[in-house]
């Protein structure tokens, strides 16, 4: 449901500045989102759906998941009870939010929530908060990227920055001997392109990736959704299901070819 609140949120930032900048005139309608599908399972829906529901199909009683974006814990609870013999790292670099998610998943013993990002290399680096207009709206810092946002949007121009740790998946991995990742959710503000393409040794044995989809570059080097789809089909991966709203957000579930052959073709 996040997925959800964040297209309509930045749907409406989108029309705010469509009207601030004088590119409507008149009586100003705001136009209702459209919301579409593609993929061999689902259909058109007025939401998006989770795309979570679909990975139990393919995974063991047992996997392996990385979340890479948590939040709040909102979804890792979920995946906790969904895979109660499973172990989920929730990895989540904003101090507020990973404070908030520390306290969420106190109960769920099969989480191990983890204050970095995931990044190109491990080190440190900046995450660019959103705030969204005047720096005042601390509601919207879910929205925040290790990748800045364009200078053009003015709502967004002196929104500040933190230093947080961070961390190459490949390499955390090694260092935690994690030998395999079943699940691999994501969901990273632009960044996902390029995290995939720096975890090639955890690409490897994956099974299931849900990513999350843009279809604006918001920020600077934001990776599109046809850029992921290309990267994870050269990859041996196949879409199965995507929902978005359409020149906005959305989420895709990609699973392995192999996995998606033996049932589907």
């Amino acid at each position: 449901m996040v997925v959800i609140v964040r297209c309509a949120l930045l749907f409406l930032t989108l029309v705010i500045a469509q009207k601030v900048s004088g590119i409507s005139s008149g009586t100003f309608d705001i136009p209702k989102p459209v919301y579409k599908f593609e993929g061999i399972l689902g259909s058109t829906s007025e939401i998006i759906e989770n795309q979570n529901s679909l990975a139990p199909s393919f995974l063991p009683y047992n996997p392996t998941v990385i979340e890479i974006g948590s939040d709040e814990g909102a979804g890792t609870i979920t995946l906790a009870a969904t895979y109660p013999y499973g172990r989920i790292f929730a990895f989540e670099p904003h101090p507020r939010a990973f404070a908030v998610l520390q306290e969420n998943v106190k109960a769920c013993k099969n989480v191990s929530p983890i204050n970095r990002a995931i990044n190109n290399a491990t080190g440190h680096a900046k995450l660019y908060l959103y705030r969204g207009k005047n720096n005042t709206d601390r509601g919207l810092e879910h929205l925040s990227s290790l990748l800045p946002i364009f200078k053009s949007d003015s709502n967004a121009f002196d929104n500040p920055s933190i230093m947080v740790p961070c961390v190459n998946l490949d390499d955390w991995c090694q260092l935690n001997h994690i030998d395999h990742v079943d699940f691999l959710r994501i969901d990273a503000e632009g960044l996902e392109l390029q995290i995939l393409e720096n975890s090639q040794n955890v690409l490897k044995k994956a099974i299931v990736i849900v990513v999350k989809t843009n279809f604006r570059q918001l920020r600077e080097n934001g990776a599109l959704y046809p850029d992921i789809k290309q990267f994870l089909e050269k990859n041996d991966f196949e879409m199965l299901a995507h929902w978005y709203c359409e020149d906005l957000q959305g989420e895709a579930t990609f699973v392995r070819k192999a996995y998606y052959d033996s049932i589907f073709r």
